[in-house]
């Protein structure tokens, strides 16, 4: 059987058309690769379609979920994310830079400090400029949706934990990688809301505290922080006590009189609590590390009470061994960050 082939064939030009035509579609797509979505104008657009094909003509104009400010906070879009936070990102032509004041560096350093919890969870990362601070949370792309359930929530107590500190803070915050709702969250949340006289108060503690303790603060033996109505300050058992021991050395006495000196300045509850690692500790003063956390905590209370007078109404001593860690006993270094002392001075709380 003979098969006819057909004298009809595309026209010479359909190949030049076609190659024109495939060009185009990879400069859009290149184009579309490069582009950036803005949060709030798709927000608006998308508001606007579905209102449309819903048939309600009012004009609903929802808030930019991504220009929330909360004092000195701003916030960029998780879509919208900018902030490629490296040691060579740029970010609206601010370099990184390592050059950073040192106002802005210690904000940033008290913010770490604060948020050291979320940062070990890597939720988010603190990273200093040269006119700011960036705090940029992980954008939850991956993962089941328990995990992102459980993120989620711990970017929530973050996001609160920020709105705490900002006002203890004198640069500018600048957030990305929260969503909208999550920003939203966290300005209507307040859960422990503090009156003015209470902040104050707080704040007053916490400037005459860095004042006193500057050089255990700058070469980190002590750690200073403001949690709701709480000013924790956090003293290193390494240098305040012999190994498994519970009598205060030279240096921790010079620390309890000058934190002595800062709870004289208010009527707040103070709560000194007792911690260690996990590595057990059996001897003939001490059966555990219960005995241990406990007889340092009582150790810190006894100075303040009889040398330098504080109220014994006002003053708890309590231990817990190595149940409340602020890191995974898992390395030295953070045993070494979970053997310490804490002292609380709880604004605001009733002394009974």
């Amino acid at each position: 059987m003979r098969v006819e082939k057909s004298s009809r064939s595309a026209p010479p030009w359909m190949v030049t058309f076609a190659d024109l035509v495939i060009l185009l579609m990879c400069f859009f797509v290149l184009m579309l690769s490069f582009s950036t979505m803005s949060d709030s104008t798709f927000a608006t657009v998308s508001s606007s379609i579905r209102d449309s094909f819903k048939g309600n003509t009012t004009d609903a104009r929802p808030t930019p979920a991504t220009s929330t400010s909360v004092r000195e906070i701003s916030f960029l879009p998780a879509a919208n994310d900018a902030l490629r936070l490296s040691t060579t990102a740029v970010s609206g032509g601010e370099a990184l830079s390592k050059d950073v004041p040192p106002t802005l560096l210690a904000d940033a350093r008290r913010l770490e400090s604060g948020l050291r919890e979320w940062i070990d969870r890597k939720i988010l990362d603190v990273h200093p400029t040269n006119t700011r601070i960036l705090i940029r949370f992980d954008t939850l792309g991956s993962g089941d949706a328990a995990s992102k359930a459980l993120a989620a929530n711990g970017m929530l107590a973050a996001m609160q934990r920020i709105n705490e500190l900002a006002p203890t803070l004198s640069s500018e915050i600048t957030i990305t990688g929260a969503t909208s709702t999550l920003v939203e969250a966290a300005r209507k949340s307040d859960v422990d809301p503090i009156d003015t006289a209470s902040r104050n108060e707080l704040l007053a503690l916490e400037r005459e505290a860095r004042v006193l303790l500057k050089d255990a603060l700058r070469s980190e033996s002590i750690k200073i922080d403001s949690r709701g109505q709480t000013l924790l300050i956090s003293m290193g058992t390494e240098g305040a006590f012999g190994s498994g021991d519970a009598q205060l050395s030279a240096q921790a006495r010079r620390w309890t009189q000058q934190i002595s000196e800062v709870a004289r300045k208010s009527d707040a509850v103070i709560v000194v609590s007792g911690h260690t690692d996990d590595i057990p500790i059996s001897n003939t003063r001490y059966r555990d590390n219960w005995d241990l956390s406990a007889a340092r905590a009582i150790a810190v209370v006894r100075e303040m009470v009889r040398v330098h007078k504080i109220d014994a109404e006002r003053v708890r001593a309590q231990g817990f061994a190595d149940t409340k860690p602020v890191a995974a006993n898992d390395s030295a270094t953070n045993r070494l960050r979970n053997r310490r002392i804490e002292i609380a001075l709880e604004v605001g709380a009733p002394t009974n």
